[in-house]
C-alpha cells in the first residue's frame, strides 16, 4: 500500500486518507504514531542544525505543530526513554561510552526542541516528568575535563529549569564548561565561550556578562574566519537588540555574516531583529542569508510554511564485525 511508504507530513496526509476499508483502526493508529515520530525528530534535527545555541523565538515551533496533531505524550514519551542517557550526560560520563558501535544517534543528542516545546507549552508536564534531574549533585563530574560539554537536550533542560528558579543543574553545567576552559588554547576556547555566554543571556538573564564574555573570545580568536566567531556575534546581536541597541546589534549581526563562508542563516526567521525590518542594512542580511540558504539541503534551511518535508534519514548500514579483519 503506497500510502503506508509515505514520510512527513505527505505521509500522515495519506494515511489520515484512507477509509475504514483500506486500514483498520489499529493499524492506522500505530503507522501514524511512527510518522509521528519520525515527524519530531526530523524537526529536532533542524532546529538542532539551524539553532544550535537553542536561541528561543516565536516561529521556532511552528514545523513540530503544522502537523495539527497532539503530541505532547509523544515528545514526553522520547523523553522518558532518555532518561538514563541525561544521567549519565548530567554526570558528565557520557563521553567514555562513544566507542562502541553505534546503531542510532541517541535522542538527547539533537532533541533540544522537543524540551522547548514541552516548557513552552505544557511546562507542568515536563517539570512533572524530569524534575527529578533538576536536584544534582556538584561533586559528580567526568575525568580529565571531559565532563565539560553537554547534549542540546540536557542544556535545553537545565535552561528550563533555571528560568523556573531551580538553578542547580544549569550551576554545575556552567562550573564543568568553565573548569574545561583551563584546558584550552585560549584561539579554541570559543566553542565553550559562545556557549555559556548563551546560557548567560538567555536563561539567567545575565546579558552584560555575555556580551563581555563574547567580546573577550571573539578578541582571542584573530580574524580567521570561522563558525564559532560567526555565532559569537550572532549571539552578540540579539543581546544588543535586548538591550535596545539597535545601530551596535545590525553592525554585529552584518559581522556575524562575514566571520564565516557559514552564516547563521538562523537570521531569516528570527524575530529578535524584527524593529530593524525598515534598515536596508537588515535587508540586506537577509538577502544574503536566502542566498547561502539556497546551498543547504533542505533539512538544514529554517523551516517556514510551504517548505518540503526534509528526506527521511537514512537506515544506519548493519555491522559487519568480520574476525579476519
Amino acid at each position: 500500500m503506497d500510502a503506508l511508504k509515505g514520510y512527513g507530513r505527505a505521509g500522515l496526509r495519506a494515511v489520515q486518507a484512507l477509509g475504514a476499508a483500506e486500514i483498520d483502526a489499529q493499524t492506522r493508529k500505530q503507522v501514524l504514531e511512527l510518522l509521528l515520530f519520525d515527524h519530531i525528530r526530523a524537526c529536532c534535527r533542524r532546529d538542532n542544525a539551524v539553532n544550535p545555541l537553542r536561541l528561543d523565538y516565536a516561529a521556532r515551533l511552528d514545523e513540530l505543530y503544522s502537523v495539527g496533531q497532539p503530541l505532547d505524550d509523544l515528545l514526553l514519551k522520547l523523553l522518558r526513554d532518555s532518561l538514563a542517557d541525561m544521567r549519565q550526560d548530567i554526570d558528565g560520563m557520557r563521553g567514555y561510552y562513544g566507542y562502541g558501535p553505534v546503531r542510532e544517534q541517541p535522542f538527547i543528542e539533537y532533541g533540544a526542541l522537543a524540551v522547548a516545546a514541552l516548557a513552552r507549552r505544557n511546562p507542568e508536564a515536563l517539570q512533572r516528568e524530569l524534575g527529578e534531574l533538576a536536584r544534582v549533585s556538584q561533586d559528580d563530574r567526568g575525568w580529565w575535563g571531559w565532563g565539560g560539554q553537554r547534549a542540546p537536550a540536557t542544556m535545553e533542560l537545565a535552561a528550563f529549569f533555571a528560568r523556573r528558579g531551580s538553578t542547580a543543574l544549569m550551576d554545575k553545567i556552567l562550573n564543568d564548561l568553565q573548569s574545561q576552559l583551563r584546558y584550552q588554547d585560549p584561539r579554541w576556547a570559543i566553542v565553550i565561550h559562545v556557549q555559556i555566554a548563551a546560557v548567560q543571556a538567555t536563561a539567567l538573564g545575565e546579558q552584560a556578562s555575555a556580551l563581555d564574555r563574547l567580546n573577550s573570545a571573539i578578541r582571542a580568536t584573530g580574524l580567521e574566519p570561522d563558525q564559532n566567531q560567526a555565532l559569537a556575534h550572532y549571539l552578540r546581536a540579539r543581546i544588543l537588540m535586548s538591550l535596545n541597541e539597535e545601530g551596535a546589534a545590525l553592525h554585529a549581526l552584518e559581522e556575524s555574516m562575514e566571520a564565516s563562508p557559514s552564516p547563521p542563516v538562523l537570521a531569516i526567521v528570527d524575530d529578535a531583529f524584527a524593529p530593524l525590518q525598515a534598515e536596508r542594512r537588515y535587508r540586506d542580511v537577509l538577502r544574503f542569508c536566502e542566498l547561502r540558504e539556497r546551498l543547504l539541503p533542505v533539512s538544514l534551511r529554517p523551516w517556514r510554511k510551504g517548505e518540503p518535508d526534509p528526506e527521511p534519514e537514512p537506515e544506519p548500514e548493519p555491522e559487519d564485525f568480520d574476525d579476519d579483519e
